[in-house]
């Protein structure tokens, strides 16, 4: 089901600025960037309603809100195809972000699926499967568009000559659809208080688990004591704390205590009460160090994106204004390429440097001293794209891809500096809570101001040579490795095992 929401969001870069020039004729091609609101108004529209989502996954459970997010997604990429003027386009986007906010009822899905023994394992699949989406999803967009030109034999026809791009949006709506009917039939509910359980209660100290244990070992739950029941899915008592935070993170609702997760029946005379810590405040969680941790991963997440929307423009454009004169499908192959380095990164990479050099922290440091690297080497590329065409541009293309990638580990890391950093338990909802409107915040702005500035940059080749994009970009990548300097070393180790409390 995750892997086809981000084919859906792909499948759009290697088309995008055509389709955007054919329903704006009169607008220069330079000045397409100014179109970057395409892209923003889907997080900026999920930013107001993605925490609405969580609250009723609470009441009506996991299911039929993921359900309902990817039928979102599947009417919204259609409908962006059958778009004729960049109103339907901002509309058709909107529709994606009003009605999906999956991605915090994931989270909360896995983390009342997982225990200590899997569940960083469940979730570092998350973005690998982002990166197999975002490997089929620009392949789609590039040889599936314009299918009355690729493929006239079948596709010769006035509606796919009116509508040349709807052919890879409706493939990859029906991805969506398929995804939702797999996961009406057979996602199995995962809210405690909607979860299936046995119809004849039995007592507490034979009763048998309603869902399949994470762990399958036998034996009595690690943490738990003897005569303690057993839970649904297995959670420690530490780890029952974490999973409920995580849950607040897409609902920001407290979960009712840890009777909920029972089976039914009466709580045991030995049963350990799970005291829940209050919910701190925002203002209280922001301290110095936290702050530092917050506003480098915020200013990471608007690097990012601005990178996503910046790279397809930045090959679309010709060299004469600024870019490398790439063809959808070099644009989509492109694409593709930097999906496979992603998971070879993210799979081979990433877990052993993390464990060599000591902590998250440690991490983050080093691998964003790509960034402005990568970033001051795309001017080169449309230097390389005038001297020799799109080969010589490939080259620098194949400097950028892995160093980019490699900083991308940056983003995972800072996740893990943002969980590190919770004084305690109770605080890790709102942490995260606050972490996440950041991101979304980022992710709203970054596409639209990049994308601007790249439209500024190329029309006025005359301030810094057209490169004025490319040198703001370079410069904010200095300054979010440099915040991360003033990160303190104990944030590499998390300190709120159980009912660990860390100062602030």
């Amino acid at each position: 089901m995750r892997i086809t929401e981000p084919v859906s969001y792909t499948v759009l870069f290697p088309f995008v600025n055509n389709f955007l020039h054919r329903n704006l004729p009169h607008v220069p091609k330079t000045e397409l960037g100014y179109a970057g609101i395409v892209e923003s108004v889907f997080a900026f529209v999920q930013f107001i309603t993605i925490f609405q989502w969580g609250r009723l996954s609470d009441r009506v459970g996991r299911k039929p809100i993921l359900i309902t997010g990817l039928t979102g997604t599947a009417i919204s990429i259609s409908a962006f195809g059958l778009a004729h003027s960049l109103s339907g386009m901002v509309i058709a986007r909107s529709i994606a972000g009003a009605l999906n906010g999956n991605i915090g009822v994931l989270k909360s899905t896995l983390a009342e699926l997982t225990d200590e023994t899997n569940q960083a394992r469940a979730f570092s699949l998350i973005p690998l499967c982002y990166a197999v989406g975002s490997i089929f999803g620009p392949i789609m967009g590039a040889w599936l568009s314009e299918p009355a030109e690729s493929f006239p034999l079948l596709f010769d026809t006035p509606f796919w000559r009116e509508n040349p791009y709807f052919l890879p949006c409706a493939v990859a709506g029906s991805l969506n659809l398929l995804a939702a009917i797999f996961g009406f039939f057979f996602l199995t509910e995962t809210l405690p208080s909607k979860a299936s359980v046995p119809s004849t209660p039995k007592k507490s100290d034979s009763a048998a688990p309603a869902l399949a244990p994470a762990n399958a070992t036998g034996g009595s739950t690690e943490g738990a004591g003897a005569n303690t029941p057993p839970l649904t899915h297995r959670l420690s008592e530490g780890d029952l704390d974490e999973a409920r935070q995580l849950r607040r993170e897409s609902s920001r609702r407290s979960i009712k205590g840890y009777g909920s997760l029972n089976t039914g029946e009466a709580p045991h005379a030995h049963t350990p009460t799970v005291e829940e810590p209050p919910k701190p405040s925002v203002r209280s969680l922001l301290s110095k160090d936290r702050f530092r941790v917050l506003s480098s991963q915020m200013l990471l997440n608007y690097l990012n994106i601005s990178y996503i929307a910046l790279l397809p423009l930045m090959c679309y454009e010709p060299p004469r204004d600024g870019g490398a004169g790439f063809s959808k499908a070099d644009i989509g192959n492109l694409l593709a390429l930097n999906g496979v380095i992603t998971i070879l990164v993210q799979l081979l990479l990433f877990p052993p440097m993390e464990k060599r050099l000591g902590g998250p922290r440690n991490v983050i440091q080093r691998v964003l001293l790509l960034l402005p690297f990568v970033y001051l080497l795309f001017p080169m590329t449309n230097l390389a794209a005038r001297a020799g065409g799109k080969k010589w541009a490939w080259i620098v293309f194949l400097l950028i891809l892995p160093c980019k990638t490699i900083s991308n580990t940056g983003a995972a890391s800072a996740t893990l500096l943002v969980i590190n950093s919770a004084p305690h338990p109770g605080a890790l909802g709102t942490l995260n809570g606050l972490s996440q409107t950041l991101a979304s915040l980022s992710r709203a702005f970054g596409p639209l101001v990049s994308t601007s500035l790249f439209a500024f940059s190329v029309s006025h080749p005359n301030v810094l040579g057209g490169n004025l994009v490319w040198l703001v970009m370079a410069a904010l990548s200095f300054v979010c490795w440099a915040l991360t300097l003033r990160i303190p070393a104990a944030y590499n180790r998390r300190a709120m095992k159980g009912k660990g409390r860390r100062n602030p």
